[in-house]
């Protein structure tokens, strides 16, 4: 079944699910002496010290020093402590990789989108995102039906963010998911994208699945590109009643610019 079309709809989830996350202190419990346990770098400095506190706002402020120093030595640091179980540090983290890594980086943040703790994947895919590293498309297209929606989330920002062919095109066959929380990621990544996603939704509505038609239909109406209207109006013949409706819905939006 489609989604329920919402008007006015007009902003992606991803940084509402964070924020609600970063509401609730110690989401997946306190910090462990774990931390000390994990080898230091050869690049260790003690202003690194703070990564080890058990108290995350000490490892949050540690984090930001990071960034606001663009210290380029602790991207390898932040890699080996990216399982931070406080969501807030984890979030730094993310941002802080998204502005500093570089390729050797980015190739063990693309590794890291396979990795089994959900933490770890959702923020190497935020970096990646940021970083707009098209080699990690294929890798971010299979996160959209991750088993955790804040992955899927993450994930289809990513894409969006990236915002190459690849990437629109992985985004758009997301479409036709049987996962609701896949679609909804999906149509907010695309619906970010504007105009560079019509090429794709146009082809959409030609998919064999109803669901995905309507989908396309919807995005295109939200977007409201004139260059939509030729598949539109096509749409609006469509065999299934949901996808006309939303079809001629679409083409009411586009004339009304």
């Amino acid at each position: 079944m489609g989604l329920v079309r919402v008007e006015g709809k007009r902003k992606a989830g991803l940084f509402v699910i964070v924020l609600v996350l970063l509401a609730i202190p110690g989401v997946l419990g306190l910090w462990t002496s774990q931390a000390a346990r994990v080898p230091a770098p050869a690049l260790w400095e003690s202003e690194y010290e703070g990564l080890q506190s058990p108290d995350p706002k000490v490892r949050a402020q540690t984090v930001k020093q990071m960034s606001v120093t663009q210290d380029s030595h602790a991207v390898p640091v932040l890699l080996l402590y990216l399982g931070d179980p406080d969501q807030k540090v984890g979030l730094y983290m993310a941002q802080t990789l998204g502005n500093l890594a570089e390729e050797d980086a980015l190739a063990a943040l693309r590794t890291a989108l396979w990795d089994s703790n959900p933490n770890i994947r959702w923020r190497a895919a935020m970096a990646l995102g940021e970083q707009r590293d098209a080699q990690a498309v294929p890798r971010l297209a299979r996160l959209l039906q991750d088993p955790e929606k804040l992955v899927q989330n993450v994930a289809a920002n990513a894409l969006a963010q990236i915002g190459s062919p690849e990437a629109i095109d992985a985004l758009a066959l997301g479409l036709g998911s049987a996962e609701p929380s896949t679609v909804s990621n999906t149509m907010n990544g695309l619906q970010r994208l504007g105009s560079a996603a019509v090429p794709a939704l146009t082809s959409i509505l030609k998919s064999s699945i109803p669901e995905a038609r309507h989908n396309a239909a919807t995005l295109l109406g939200y977007i409201a590109d004139p260059q939509a209207g030729p598949a539109l109006q096509q749409a609006a013949s469509d065999p299934d009643a949901d996808v006309r409706a939303e079809a001629q819905w679409a083409l009411g939006e586009i004339r009304k610019k």
